[in-house]
């Protein structure tokens, strides 16, 4: 199992919301093809062509994402129109 099909399984868990790493988090993100414009600001407005909502996600002074950000980014990624949703999440089809 890749390290992002791990990732993606304690993400889509929901138990450690307050435990992910933001750096992580944010490294996912672009790698399933997120963007961001605001690299001058704590906080990072994500946005996805085949997602409809975008997420803004910032990291707490501990160095991890903040609990109900993780939330709102699962949320978002279960809203991926395009094809292959499954191996999307995981990364494989980005390798």
């Amino acid at each position: 199992m890749s390290k992002w099909a791990k990732f993606w399984d304690k993400l889509s868990a929901g138990r450690s919301d307050n435990n992910i790493e933001y750096a992580e988090l944010e490294a996912y993100l672009e790698r399933l093809g997120w963007g961001t414009e605001s690299a001058k600001t704590s906080h990072r407005y994500y946005k996805h062509p085949l997602v409809p909502a975008p997420v803004n996600i910032q990291p707490r002074r501990d160095g991890k994402a903040k609990g109900y950000q993780v939330e709102q980014v699962r949320e978002a990624l279960d809203q991926y129109t395009g094809e292959d949703k499954d191996g999307w999440l995981r990364g494989q089809s980005l390798l």
